[in-house]
């Protein structure tokens, strides 16, 4: 294991204790509701934060224990925070390079060049940062982090800041980044598609607590994961490109679950894609429909059901061996008798990619 803590921090009434193991090949995200201590954690392995009862390590090297304390700019950490906190005296250039005078020389990286391809900055460079959008900001923010060859990098809400345009446009350089830096990353979020897309492994954080740990698939799509909004229920699927049908405009996936349909892919035969189904856009049936327009149809059988509120029930399936969740009124569920154990069918309205 790469990254090793256990932490015992009190803040005012707030108290963390907080232990595990994190694997430095994974891109690991950081998932809980607000107030579960999720920036305090990453400011505890930062440094930027200090308790005397906690231990933290990494890559053997002990960062703090009840005798050590390696102070922040010893560690090797990159921080991108919510805002992007530029220097705004300097332009884009002047950021990058403010950071990557100070990088540690021992330190593998990334190079400046390499970092202003991959975030595609040449055009911004002598920009002052006041002239930038939020987006791009954010992108100076995260390439002048990578300028100081970090050994970890920490993002907490790095686009929560960000409209939904300026994050679609950033998640590209996003992916490069996780796909391509070869750093340790630990991201915090409050959004399971970011967590989807981005992440293999995950912490979910609870009142302070580890409430669990495991890969995103298994964990995104858990009946009790906290944090998680009502209506950002998401089920995360793995799928394989199966077949193209030009024809009509799709392509064809084999999902584990069955066959999925969407519009057509380019992308070869093969090809390993993720899907998202909402659980509002699952409905069921107790009978195949024949007669619809709806084109994802397939077989599960309910697991439990548990609601959410008086109008509200969230139905967990598996279909073959995929878990997904399905959400539904409580009058549905009435008078479609529905019980643990019962077959069932699943009508998907929409399917959509990461």
């Amino acid at each position: 294991m790469s990254l090793e803590f256990n932490f015992k921090h009190e803040f005012g009434d707030f108290r963390l204790e907080a232990r595990a193991s994190i694997s430095d090949h994974d891109v690991t995200a950081v998932f809980g509701p607000s107030g579960s201590g999720k920036t305090r954690l990453l400011r505890l392995i930062a440094g930027l934060d200090r308790s005397a009862q906690s231990e933290l390590s990494f890559k053997g090297e002990v960062w703090q224990s009840n005798s050590e304390w390696l102070p922040p700019h010893k560690r090797g950490v990159g921080y991108v925070f919510q805002q992007a906190n530029l220097f705004r005296h300097l332009d884009v250039l002047g950021n990058l390079n403010f950071a990557s005078k100070r990088a540690a020389p021992n330190h593998a990286g990334l190079n400046l060049d390499d970092i202003i391809t991959m975030f595609d900055l040449d055009d911004l460079l002598s920009r002052p940062v006041a002239s930038l959008s939020g987006g791009q900001q954010q992108r100076v923010a995260i390439a002048r982090a990578l300028c100081s060859r970090p050994r970890l990098l920490l993002m907490d809400e790095p686009l929560s800041a960000l409209d939904g345009e300026s994050k679609k446009r950033i998640f590209p350089y996003l992916d490069s980044l996780c796909a391509e830096s070869g750093i340790p990353i630990i991201y915090v979020s409050h959004s399971t598609r970011e967590v989807a897309r981005l992440a293999s492994s995950m912490l979910l954080l609870n009142q302070g607590r580890i409430h669990a740990q495991g890969t995103v698939d298994e964990l995104l799509n858990d009946v009790n994961v906290p944090g998680r909004a009502e209506h950002d229920i998401d089920n995360i699927i793995r799928a394989t490109v199966s077949r193209h049908e030009p024809e009509y405009g799709l392509s064809i996936l084999d999902a584990g679950l069955g066959d999925i349909s969407v519009a057509i892919l380019d992308k070869p035969i093969a090809s390993k894609v993720r899907l998202v189904l909402s659980a509002r856009d699952i409905s069921l049936t107790l009978e195949r429909q024949r007669a619809t327009s709806i084109l994802n149809i397939f077989a599960a059988k309910i697991e439990s059901l548990q609601a959410l509120d008086q109008a509200q029930m969230l139905v967990r399936l598996k279909a073959n061996d995929t878990y997904l969740l399905a959400k539904i009124t409580q009058k549905s569920a009435h008078n479609l008798e529905l019980q643990q154990g019962l077959e069932v069918y699943c009508q998907a309205k929409t399917v959509s990619l990461l």
